[in-house]
């Protein structure tokens, strides 16, 4: 889930090389949605409300969407953290990955409370948790291979 199709391009094209390598990883055994739109975190909320059957596994979700709608009478914008906690409260054994170009540095004021909000639910810092997207290709496929391998590669 990103808010830029060039981003979510770009992380399946990493996918298909990972796949390509010898490892245990096969694309092929994921049913992967891409969701590719600032309202990106809209439509996974409801994904998670109005398609019950669907189970989420995995979920790469960039952490700053930018889309923002009228609910309850109130403006109200998401961000990669709420969809992540969102989807561990559905799937508690999910695991998450956040690609983000945001810096969250664990000794920096967190103005938009990303950090906090993600520690306070998860217990544990949002920085083993995020993938930078400036990260080299071989630094995003050995985080990649972590991530669904358990292992580096």
């Amino acid at each position: 889930m990103d808010d830029r199709e060039a981003i979510i391009s770009s992380m399946m094209d990493d996918l298909y090389s990972l796949d390509d390598q010898e490892t245990d990883f096969n694309l092929s055994k994921y049913n992967i949605l891409t969701i590719h739109s600032k309202m990106a975190g809209f439509f996974v909320m409801d994904i998670l409300k109005y398609a019950p059957l669907i189970t989420i596994n995995y979920a790469l979700l960039d952490i700053i969407l930018g889309g923002k709608k009228v609910i309850d009478g109130k403006r109200k914008m998401l961000d990669g953290v709420d969809v992540a906690i969102e989807i561990w409260k559905n799937f508690d054994a999910a695991e998450i990955l956040f690609f983000s170009g945001c810096i969250i540095e664990s000794d920096s004021k967190d103005i938009f409370n990303f950090k906090d909000k993600f520690e306070e639910f998860a217990g544990e810092s949002i920085e083993n948790f995020i993938l930078p997207k400036d990260s080299s290709f071989e630094d995003e496929l050995e985080k990649l291979a972590e991530f669904f391998l358990g292992m580096p590669i």
